[in-house]
C-alpha cells in the first residue's frame, strides 16, 4: 500500500529528487499526507511521531537517506533514527569502458539507489566512451556518451546531492583508441601514449575539456595507472632511455598545467608513484625492501594533485594501514578506492568483496581518510552486469554511516534501498565457491567462466575438473542445487528476476557441461561407443541451453546497457556453441566408423596453470578471467 506524504516548503530543495524516488519506493506525494519538515543541522536525524516527520541534516544526500528510512518505517509507528557520517564523500566508480556502457536511464536507476543509500559520489570511468569533438574514431561503435547525455546524468545526480566526476585516461589504458590508424601519431606502445609530444598534449587537452564540460564538479580523474610500458616504445626510439619517474614527472606537470588553465582539480591513481620505490616494481610491496617516500621523492608529485590509493586484494587490516601510511608521506590529499568484485567473470565474488572492503574501510576510518569509493570494473567484457554491484555499494553505504556493520545490517539496507533480498545477491558467489574453494573465495577461482567457454574436446581445464571430481564428487548435483536456489531467488526478489533467471540458466548449463569432456574422454579411452552416444546426447542438449542462455543474457544486458558490447558476448556464446556442434559431428563420425582416431582426445591433459602439485590454496581450481586463453589453445 502506497504511503502518503507531503513536503513542506522547507523541503523545496529536495522536491524533485523525492519525486524521482516514487520510481523506487511505495509512496505518493499529496495534500493531506504526513508532513515532512527539513531542519539544517549537524549529523543525520529523523524524528517521526506518527503524524509529522522532521529530518535534520547538513548535506543534501543525507536528507534522502533519512527520507528512505521514513518511507520504509513509518507504517510501524513513531520512531527516531540518528547516524553520523564517517566519510565526507563516499560512492562508486562505474566502468563504462569494458564494453558495457550504461544507458542514461540505466545509470539514473543507480543514482536513485545511491541517493537512498546516502552515497554522494558517482564516478564515470570512460577511457574512450565519451564524445570528443573532431575525433570520430574515439569511441567509434563503442556506445560513447554524447555531451548531452553526460549533462543529463550530471543534472540527475545533482537532484540527490551526488557529485559526478569524469574519469578518463591521459597516459595508459588507451589501447581501444590507439588501435585505429587515426591515432598512430600519438602512440608510444599499444596502450600508452607518447609523452613529451605536443600533439599528445593537445589531444589530452581536448579530452579533458570534452570530458569535464558537461559536469558541475571541477574535479576530474586523469587515470595514469598501470603505465609500465611508458617510454619503452616509439618514445625510446626518439629520445633514448629515460627513467620512468622522470618521464612521468614531466608528463604529470604538463597535464597539471592543462587542468590549471581550465580551473580543474585533478586526481590520479597512485601506483605509478609507488612502483619505483619497490625493487621488483610492485605496487603493494610488503617485503620490507621498498624504499621510503623521501621528501625529495614526494616533491615530484604536484601538491594540488589528489592521489587515489586503489586496493581490493588484501585480507589483513595491517596491509591497508601500511599502504595508507606510505601514501600519507606525500603532501597530497589521499582518496581510497576499494572494489565490488564484479569483474572476475560472469559471477560477482561477494566473499572477497566483503572481506577486503571491511578491512580497508575500517583502516580508512582509523587513519581519518575523508573520501572513499567503490570501483566496479568490467574486466574482459563486463560479463557480470553492473546490477550485481549494488550490494557492494550498499556495503560502502553502511560503512559510511555505521562502524563495522554486520552482514545483516547491509542486507537490511539492500532491502530498504534496492527492494531485494541481500542474501540472494550475496549468494551469487556460490557459483564460484565449489567444494574445496576456501570460504569467501579469496583465491578468485573462476570455474563458471572456464567451464562455460572451454572447448569440450580440448578440455583446457579438464585436468583441474578431474581432480575436483576425484576429491569432492561429481559437480552435476551441486550445480543443480544452485539452480534450484536461484529459481527460489526469482520469487523472493521479483525486481531482479531476470538476473536470477540468467544465473539459474548458467547453473543448469554447467551441470551438463562441467564434466562432459571428462566423460567423452573416458568413453574414448575405453573404446565404448555406446557411452559416447550418451555424451553426444548431452552435447545436443547443450546446444539448446546455449541458445536459451544467450536470450536471457541479452535481456539482462539491455535492461541497463546500450547494445554495444553485447556483440562480444554473442561471439563468445556462439563460438562455444559452434564448437559443441562440431564436437557432435566429430564424435558421430567416430561412432559411425568414419574416422578411427580423434587426435583431440589423444593428447595427455595438462594443468592449465602449469602447477606441479594438484592443490594450491587447498583447491584444484584457479583464477582465469581471459576468454582468449580460456577457450582454445590456438591464437584467436
Amino acid at each position: 500500500m502506497s504511503k502518503k506524504l507531503f513536503l513542506t516548503d522547507s523541503c523545496a530543495d529536495f522536491a524533485q529528487g523525492v519525486a524521482e524516488l516514487t520510481k523506487e519506493l511505495a509512496f505518493t506525494l499529496c495534500e493531506g499526507g504526513v508532513p515532512v519538515e527539513y531542519h539544517q543541522g549537524e549529523g543525520l536525524k529523523l524524528e517521526y511521531d506518527g503524524s509529522k516527520a522532521v529530518i535534520t541534516c547538513k548535506e543534501k544526500i543525507h536528507f534522502f537517506r533519512m527520507f528512505t528510512y521514513l518511507v520504509d518505517g513509518m507504517d510501524k509507528g513513531a520512531f527516531t533514527k540518528e547516524e553520523t557520517a564517517n566519510f565526507d564523500k563516499a560512492g562508486g566508480m562505474f566502468d563504462c569502458s569494458r564494453n558495457a556502457v550504461l544507458t542514461v536511464e540505466g545509470f539514473e536507476g543507480f543514482l536513485r539507489k545511491m541517493g537512498m543509500m546516502g552515497l554522494n559520489l558517482a564516478m564515470l570511468y570512460t577511457e574512450d566512451t565519451y564524445e570528443v569533438p573532431g575525433k570520430p574514431y574515439f569511441g567509434y561503435l563503442r556506445g560513447r556518451y554524447t555531451q548531452d547525455e553526460l549533462k543529463k546524468l550530471d543534472d540527475y545526480a545533482d537532484l540527490f546531492g551526488i557529485e559526478m566526476i569524469p574519469c578518463i585516461q591521459t597516459l595508459a589504458h588507451m589501447e581501444k583508441y590507439l588501435r585505429w590508424a587515426a591515432a598512430s601519431d600519438i602512440a608510444d606502445t599499444d596502450n600508452v601514449m607518447m609523452c613529451g609530444d605536443q600533439k599528445v598534449l593537445d589531444f589530452i587537452e581536448e579530452c579533458i575539456v570534452a570530458a569535464s564540460s558537461s559536469f558541475r564538479s571541477k574535479r576530474i580523474h586523469l587515470g595514469m595507472d598501470e603505465a609500465q610500458g611508458i617510454g619503452c616504445g616509439k618514445y625510446m626510439l626518439k629520445n633514448g632511455y629515460r627513467p620512468m619517474v622522470d618521464i612521468l614527472k614531466d608528463h604529470m606537470a604538463a597535464v597539471q598545467d592543462i587542468c590549471d588553465r581550465h580551473g580543474l582539480e585533478p586526481m590520479i591513481w597512485s601506483d605509478m608513484w609507488m612502483r619505483p620505490l619497490s625493487p621488483t616494481h610492485e605496487y603493494y610491496d610488503f617485503t620490507g625492501e621498498a624504499k621510503p617516500v623521501t621528501p625529495e621523492f614526494a616533491a615530484k608529485v604536484p601538491e594540488k594533485l589528489n592521489l587515489v590509493y586503489w586496493d581490493y586484494y588484501h585480507h589483513t587490516k595491517e596491509e591497508y594501514l601500511e599502504m595508507i601510511e606510505r601514501h600519507q608521506q606525500f603532501h597530497n590529499r589521499l582518496v581510497f578506492a576499494g572494489g565490488s568484485w564484479n569483474w572476475s567473470g560472469p559471477v560477482p565474488n561477494y566473499g572477497k568483496t566483503f572481506d577486503t572492503s571491511r578491512l580497508a574501510l575500517s583502516a580508512c576510518r582509523e587513519k581519518n581518510l575523508r573520501e572513499v569509493f567503490c570501483t566496479i570494473w568490467g574486466d574482459d567484457g563486463a560479463e557480470s552486469s553492473l546490477i550485481n554491484c549494488l550490494l557492494g555499494l550498499q556495503l560502502y553505504a553502511e560503512y559510511t554511516y555505521n562502524n563495522d556493520p554486520e552482514d545483516q545490517v547491509v542486507f537490511e539496507g539492500f532491502r530498504r534501498c534496492c527492494n531485494g533480498c541481500g542474501e540472494d545477491m550475496y549468494n551469487l558467489r556460490l557459483l564460484e565457491e565449489l567444494p574445496g574453494v576456501p570460504a569467501g573465495n579469496p583465491i578468485v577461482a573462476t570455474p563458471t567462466k572456464f567451464i562455460l567457454y572451454q572447448d569440450v574436446l580440448y578440455g583446457l581445464f579438464d585436468k583441474h575438473l578431474a581432480k575436483q571430481r576425484e576429491l569432492y564428487g561429481s559437480l552435476r548435483e551441486w550445480y543443480l542445487a544452485r539452480r534450484d536456489d536461484l529459481n527460489g531467488a526469482v520469487k523472493r526478489s521479483p525486481k531482479y528476476a531476470d538476473t536470477y533467471k540468467l544465473y539459474a540458466a548458467i547453473a543448469d548449463l554447467l551441470a551438463d557441461k562441467a564434466e562432459v569432456g571428462l566423460d567423452i574422454r573416458a568413453a574414448y579411452d575405453a573404446g565404448d561407443k555406446k557411452a559416447m552416444k550418451k555424451q553426444v546426447a548431452v552435447l545436443k542438449k547443450l546446444l539448446t541451453k546455449y541458445d536459451e542462455l544467450a536470450f536471457l543474457w541479452e535481456k539482462v544486458w539491455l535492461s541497463v546497457n546500450k547494445p554495444f558490447g553485447f556483440d562480444v558476448i554473442t561471439v563468445r556464446l556462439g563460438g562455444t556453441r559452434g564448437r559443441i556442434a562440431y564436437a557432435v559431428k566429430r564424435l558421430t563420425d567416430y561412432i559411425d566408423g568414419k574416422v578411427e582416431v580423434l587426435p583431440e582426445l589423444e593428447e595427455e591433459l595438462l594443468y592449465f596453470d602449469g602447477r606441479k602439485e594438484d592443490l594450491i590454496d587447498g583447491s584444484p581450481l584457479l583464477c582465469c578471467n581471459n576468454w582468449q586463453r580460456v577457450t582454445v589453445s590456438c591464437p584467436i
